[in-house]
């Protein structure tokens, strides 16, 4: 079953390559997709007040 589905990944990888028009890719290559963006960590304060929880003194604005 492994085999099949890797075949199965294979041909959707590269159907997906083909219809949107990207290079073909050797073993030396990495394709870069898409883009990262840093979008925060933790509760907002308002969420904080929501969720119960209070902010450590240090952190506190």
């Amino acid at each position: 079953m492994g085999a099949l589905r890797r075949a199965r990944a294979a041909e959707r990888a590269e159907t997906a390559r083909v219809l949107r028009r990207l290079p073909d890719l050797d073993d030396e290559q990495t394709a870069r997709v898409g883009r990262w963006r840093y979008a925060g960590s933790g509760y907002t304060p308002g969420q904080a007040l929501i969720a119960g929880i209070e902010a450590p003194e240090d952190l506190a604005g």
